[in-house]
């Protein structure tokens, strides 16, 4: 039985807040401005100019229960959403497009980023 939470536990990475890439400026900040302010990203996709942070937040509790004849057996485990920070530069270094969204669980890191560099992914664009 899935139980929702608050997010207000990371699982994995380090969170980038809304406020933290309010610097972000299609056109105008450079590579070495979004290193400089973020920190190197988990992922860099060369070929493609992509930076990638990444983090998961707890968004609830998956709790199972077995009862036996004589036993009882049970557990309990993070479910977690993907959210990313994706910032893609053009040909002199300067931010092209970003995007801070979440990945859903359905689908496989790799699937979702081409989708994203091709454009087939709608904006998901998370709220704080």
């Amino acid at each position: 039985m899935p139980i929702p939470t608050a997010e207000d536990k990371v699982l994995e990475g380090r969170p980038v807040t809304e406020f933290q890439q309010s610097f972000l400026r299609q056109g105008v900040t450079t590579r070495d401005e979004v290193v400089r302010h973020l920190g190197q990203p988990f992922i860099i996709l060369e070929d493609a100019r992509v930076f990638i942070y990444r983090w998961d937040m707890r968004q609830g509790i998956f709790v199972w229960v077995i009862f036996g004849s004589t036993e009882i057996a049970g557990d309990a485990h993070d479910v977690p959403r993907h959210y990313l920070l994706l910032i893609q530069f053009d040909g002199d270094n300067v931010v092209r497009r970003f995007e801070r969204t979440t990945r859903p669980l359905s689908r496989s890191a790799p699937e979702f980023l081409m989708d994203w560099l091709d454009g087939r992914t709608p904006a998901r664009r998370t709220e704080e």
